[in-house]
């Protein structure tokens, strides 16, 4: 395992928590990746991109202005983001496994990290945009994401699905981008500040937003959502998944020094609760230990293991449940929906029982059409019926 310290200087750690080795950076340290050939590459303040032997020397040091955040490719490149705020000049670079600058280019300002498709396909976010680029460093397409009414405020680097489609936030929208670059759809929530979303299995993924851990499906679909007591807030707290599919954040109380590890499970309910004070984001070693830096030190935790049985936890009582192949809606009380329903941008009717509707359906003396997914069907022709911009049908 390898740490950065308040210090100017990278670390590397045994399996037991002591210290390997320790390297002066001469600088603070932004970010770190392990190439392919075992060799680590660190980026520091100092606009330098260090690479470092498995045994602490450093190797080549190569200067880069405003050098940020890093993703190693397949073939040992490695990708370095950089934002040379001096010149107002944001670049992509992609470097060999010596630190020589195979190319460069420059995009919008405020890069992210990067991240690497199957493909080659090199993906990062700017301020408002999100940015395709090919392994030959020409350009594959550019996706604006502020075309709304609401004011969109920064983008946090992207995430890929198992079937190699995008999601990307920002702080009051998410978007769910195919990778020929289009949007498939949003949520759009202002005031709200969502955090980084990020994929888990069976294409579902996560993300916080104030007080709540929300969960939704690659339609768009909210699944469940837990609702943590008035008080306590989670929306700093980028969801951290797990190989065995449970789901990490950290809780903090407002006016208190101390913080939460919550560990739920993949249908919405608590199975673990861990305490420190000041916690980082968490990281999964192996065996499913998590690692995380408290107030006093690395803190190293064992989680549970693949086809190992949960703590006994409540079934969560708010978001969507599916009963015996039916989709319900329970409410932050826990109240069975019935009626009408407006959940990530999208218009859901549940019948008297609480089972949501699909296909056609009268309502108040007028026709709907609902899909598969329970959507409401609006501005367009269902079974040669034309259905008005509220979903109702044209007679």
């Amino acid at each position: 395992m390898y740490a950065k310290s308040s210090s100017w200087d990278f670390t590397a750690l045994k399996p037991n928590g002591t210290i390997k080795w320790r390297t002066e950076t001469k600088g603070p340290v932004i970010d770190a990746v392990i190439g392919k050939q075992g060799k680590i590459y660190v980026t520091t303040s100092n606009n330098t991109l260090h690479i470092f032997n498995q045994d602490g020397t450093i190797e080549h040091s190569v200067e880069i202005h405003g050098a940020n955040n890093l993703a190693a490719g397949s073939n040992g490149e490695i990708y370095v983001s950089a934002n040379n705020y001096v010149d107002s000049k944001s670049t992509l670079y992609k470097i060999d496994e010596f630190g020589n600058i195979i190319w460069e280019k420059e995009l919008d300002n405020h890069l992210t990290k990067p991240v690497i498709g199957e493909d080659g396909t090199i993906y990062i976010s700017s301020f408002h945009a999100l940015h395709a680029v090919n392994p030959d460093g020409t350009t594959k397409w550019n996706l604006d994401l502020d075309e709304t009414e609401v004011p969109i405020v920064g983008t946090r680097p992207p995430k890929l699905t198992s079937n190699g489609d995008i999601i990307v936030s920002m702080s009051n929208k998410i978007s769910f981008i195919s990778k020929e670059g289009v949007e498939l759809w949003s949520i759009i929530e202002n005031g709200k500040d969502f955090s980084e979303p990020e994929p888990g299995k069976d294409g579902v993924f996560y993300f916080t937003k104030e007080n709540t851990l929300n969960a939704y499906d690659s339609t768009g679909r909210n699944k469940w959502t837990y609702v943590l007591p008035s008080g306590t807030y989670i929306g700093y707290s980028k969801p951290t998944v797990l190989s065995n599919g449970y789901i990490v954040v950290i809780k903090y109380t407002l006016f208190e020094d101390e913080s939460t590890l919550l560990v739920f499970h993949p249908e919405g309910f608590i199975v673990g609760e861990y305490s420190f004070r000041k916690m980082t984001s968490p990281l999964e070693g192996k065996n499913h230990d998590i690692y995380l830096g408290t107030k006093t030190g690395l803190i190293s935790l064992s989680m549970l293991g693949e086809g190992e049985q949960p703590p006994t936890g409540e079934e969560p009582t708010t978001g969507w449940k599916q009963i015996d192949g039916k989709m319900y809606y329970f409410d932050e009380s826990g109240v069975m929906k019935t009626g009408w329903l407006q959940s990530g941008g999208k218009w859901y009717y549940f019948n008297p029982s609480g089972d949501m509707v699909i296909g056609w359906k009268k309502i108040n003396n007028k026709w709907y059409y609902f899909y598969s997914n329970g959507n409401m069907a609006y501005n367009t022709t269902i079974q040669g019926y034309k259905l008005g911009k509220d979903g109702a049908l044209i007679p």
